[in-house]
């Protein structure tokens, strides 16, 4: 069994752990209708948080669109989408989240992680079907320092949800969003959100991550950046290399 067989195993279905979330999203937390749930494979077991949505929020990426999905039977289809149709039609699909910078870093990184993947599809977007993505601010912003970041109280609040426990590797491409840097361990927030330790700083100059692990080694964090501006490819590939040689010790 190969480091991605841990991915492809994992239903496409939602799962009960997702439906639960949903369901605690709305009668828990009362969360509204526009509340950003995140994209992609909630099966999956590696999770990436953005800082925020750029431009308007996806309505398929909200809590109202995936109650629907739950009430119709309907399951989402993976976004496969080819780069070439991107440069023809000279801007980013409407129904994607991110800026086209960001979404390229994030199949970098995925790339990386699972060159055995690559195979002949090198022109095509496909991370989504083995990664669900999310986003600390739920508000979305073209430009981060415009980013209203007055409910990001309630995010952090979203990632406590038992349903993020799944997830071995959590990639939380935030910056400053999220930090860890108090001394009171009641204050050091990616400690208790996702239930790990600081343990090493990586990377080289301005493009360093840090990676932390819960008690018993089966869950990464990697707190860093946000990816969408000028990572270089020789961070992407510690990052990834670093979570590939992981998620083979989960194999042991």
């Amino acid at each position: 069994m190969g480091v991605s067989d841990l991915i492809d195993r994992q239903s496409i279905m939602y799962n009960d752990d997702f439906k639960t979330l949903l369901f605690n999203c709305r009668h828990v937390y009362g969360f509204g209708d526009n509340f950003i749930i995140g994209s992609g494979n909630p099966s999956s077991r590696i999770l990436f948080v953005g800082k925020e949505p750029t431009g308007d929020a996806c309505k398929s990426n909200t809590l109202l669109h995936y109650e629907n999905n739950l009430r119709d039977g309907i399951i989402d289809v993976w976004r496969r989408v080819r780069i070439q149709e991107i440069h023809d039609q000279g801007k980013i699909p409407t129904y994607w989240n991110c800026a086209q910078t960001l979404w390229s870093r994030y199949q970098k990184l995925y790339d990386y992680i699972f060159p055995e993947k690559i195979g002949n599809r090198k022109e095509v977007f496909d991370f989504e079907e083995f990664v669900f993505c999310s986003e600390l601010n739920g508000t979305p912003s073209k430009k981060t320092h415009d980013a209203n970041t007055s409910k990001i109280h309630e995010r952090k609040r979203f990632f406590r949800d038992p349903f993020f426990n799944r997830f071995a590797v959590i990639v939380l491409a935030c910056g400053e969003y999220i930090s860890n840097q108090s001394t009171n361990p009641e204050e050091r927030e990616i400690d208790n959100i996702f239930k790990v330790s600081f343990e090493s700083q990586k990377g080289r100059g301005r493009y360093l991550y840090w990676a932390h692990y819960n008690s018993n080694r089966t869950r990464l964090v990697i707190h860093t950046r946000n990816l969408s501006n000028g990572i270089p490819n020789s961070m992407l590939e510690d990052m990834g290399r670093l979570i590939r040689s992981f998620l083979k010790t989960l194999q042991q």
